[in-house]
């Protein structure tokens, strides 16, 4: 059977060719021996009637996305909810200047290379839970990495923690939150710039 690509293209042909309907069954029946209809055509069939719109002027064409980035949808969307999460952190790593491009092409590739999965809308619990954990460490470490020449400071402020005693302690460092409590860190330091 033709594909729903392949019967679409023979849809759109139609449309751009301008043939009615007693012409297009006409033609479909000449060239795949009396089906009248794009459905009953086999790939090869579907391919033949494609070249003869082709050789009859029409021209398919792709449409691409603006300077092809996707850019996340609504929260709620995601069948995990690790998925609203990971695009959460993604966008504000892209607003604090971590992450270059924000749109979801570029968090698409990113969780590729992390989980195997090509889009992040497919992620499953286990794969999801991965993808957000390696993001969190990463923007643990840009942050500890932007944060670290103002430690001091904040050695005398009340929220006194080094990174020296972050690293001696490990996540037992504000009942293991340190990647909730490093974020509202880092917000108020950009506040106060």
């Amino acid at each position: 059977m033709a594909s729903k690509q392949q019967i679409t293209l023979i849809h759109v042909a139609r449309s751009q060719l301008g043939l009615d309907d007693e012409l297009y069954r006409q033609v479909l029946a000449n060239l795949c021996s009396g089906k009248t209809s794009s459905k009953q055509l086999t790939i090869e069939q579907a391919d033949a009637v494609l070249e003869h719109f082709k050789t009859r002027g029409f021209k398919p064409t792709v449409k691409q996305a603006v300077n092809d980035r996707r850019m996340s949808p609504k929260a709620g969307s995601g069948k995990v909810a690790e998925v609203d999460k990971i695009r959460a952190i993604w966008i504000t790593m892209s607003q604090q200047g971590f992450v270059r491009d924000s749109s979801e092409t570029a968090l698409d590739k990113w969780v590729a290379k992390v989980t195997g999965v090509a889009h992040v809308g497919w992620l499953k619990t286990n794969s999801a839970a991965q993808a957000l954990e390696a993001l969190k460490k990463w923007h643990t470490r840009e942050m500890e990495q932007a944060l670290a020449p103002h430690w001091g400071a904040f050695a005398q402020s009340r929220l006194y923690i080094t990174l020296g005693d972050y690293r001696r302690l490990g996540r037992a460092v504000h009942g293991g939150r340190w990647y909730e409590a490093l974020c509202a860190l880092y917000s108020k330091h950009q506040e106060a710039k």
